[in-house]
């Protein structure tokens, strides 16, 4: 499977657009930085920890595809570590899953933006029953251990993506599904106003298309 960051978005004419990741990598992340001392500080390579965790998100990601398509997920290219992980985080999204009744309508869809000239390529947009109420919602998932400001940016952007395509979106939230055996439940952040993490976004899309000149 592709992840984004890998992803070629264009125009009608073919003219190549940045996607949302590329476009926020450009932010500067120093929680990150202070996150890989204290690895250090324990002995561990930050590098080789990232690299396995990114490892077992990319699976997830498949696994969670899969499910909604009905299909069995390739596991051929991942350590029996990483699976192990995958699987362990794969039961917190089932626990997700039911708790709201989750009835898929795009997954993982490709979806350019004409007017900002960006792509992106969303998780999953779902109907979702909330307190008996159908709502139609934007959601994406995270392995990470915490909720970062970019995955809320990342989540505006692609909610522009649906909404600039016709798809309307009543809720957005950020799944996080934490691969590790000592946390047996999901955590969430259901985003209320995007308004200012839409506009970091776009701040960072126009530093990016600056870069080009």
């Amino acid at each position: 499977m592709k992840t984004e960051a890998h992803q070629r978005y264009h125009s009608e004419n073919g003219e190549l657009y940045p996607g949302v990741t590329t476009v926020l990598n450009i932010l500067n992340k120093p929680g990150l930085v202070q996150w890989a001392n204290n690895l250090g500080l324990q002995g561990v390579d930050s590098f080789r920890f990232t690299s396995e965790r990114a490892e077992v998100g990319t699976l997830l990601h498949e696994m969670v595809i899969c499910y909604f398509a009905g299909r069995e997920p390739d596991t051929s290219d991942y350590s029996a570590n990483q699976i192990q992980q995958a699987e362990h985080a794969l039961t917190l999204f089932h626990k997700w899953r039911v708790t709201y009744n989750v009835r898929p309508i795009l997954i993982e869809k490709h979806l350019v933006s004409k007017q900002y000239c960006y792509g992106g390529t969303p998780d999953l947009y779902a109907t979702l029953t909330i307190g008996g109420q159908d709502f139609k919602e934007l959601i994406d998932f995270k392995t990470s251990s915490s909720f970062y400001p970019t995955h809320f940016a990342q989540i505006a952007a692609y909610r522009n993506l649906l909404t600039e395509n016709g798809y309307a979106v009543e809720n957005c939230r950020v799944v996080k599904l934490a691969p590790i055996p000592e946390v047996d439940t999901f955590a969430e952040a259901q985003i209320l106003s995007l308004d200012k993490y839409w506009l970091l976004f776009r701040h960072c899309l126009a530093i990016w298309k600056l870069k080009l000149l």
